[in-house]
């Protein structure tokens, strides 16, 4: 009988080491959920936020980059190459330096300025034409004069290569062919 008592007191022992562990095992999980889970998934989320920065941080360099590039190549162009930009794209509206300029390119082409008349373009929002906001547009119609094919063929090559940036809109030929119209558009930085 007394073996069966000890028998019941082993197994009542076995019992409290079974509860114990798996009160243990209960705690342990508490305490993961508790207090490792969350600094996990902190660190996570810093590790995210540090990757995210790494990649901001090389595009701003990039651009560092890119910015010091084009600083570098304006310092090396020099006053020369500076005048010819203005005379492509000029920084303000110069009207009477237009005026010159078109009479210039059609009597080095061998026709005769009958009229000029040069009107400030506004920027029509709707059409599909995508312009600069800061790029102003003066429409130039030019009636013109004498000549044949061969002076047409030179004054289109004029104004291909002349310095103002040009654009031939349209060419209208009268019935009386003695003449011809040329509507264009020139353009200009506007100042701020």
């Amino acid at each position: 009988m007394l073996e069966q008592q000890s028998n019941k007191k082993q197994f009542s022992k076995n019992e409290i080491k079974i509860i114990i562990i798996f009160i243990a095992l209960i705690l342990g999980g508490l305490m993961y959920w508790l207090l490792i889970s969350p600094q996990y998934r902190k660190l996570k989320t810093a590790q995210i936020d540090l990757e995210l920065s790494q990649q901001d941080f090389q595009l701003k360099n990039q651009q560092l980059a890119d910015l010091q590039e084009v600083q570098t190549s304006y310092q090396q162009l020099n006053m020369n190459d500076l005048n010819k930009l203005d005379a492509i794209l000029p920084s303000k509206q110069d009207v009477p330096e237009i005026v010159l300029q078109m009479k210039t390119i059609v009597e080095k082409s061998g026709f005769i300025l009958s009229a000029i008349e040069i009107n400030e373009s506004k920027v029509d929002t709707k059409s599909k034409e995508v312009v600069h906001p800061e790029l102003g547009i003066l429409k130039v119609d030019l009636k013109l004069a004498g000549g044949d094919y061969v002076r047409f063929k030179k004054l289109l090559d004029n104004f291909e290569t002349s310095l103002p940036l040009v654009d031939i809109q349209t060419i209208s030929f009268p019935q009386t062919l003695d003449s011809f119209n040329l509507n264009l558009q020139t353009y200009y930085l506007m100042q701020n």
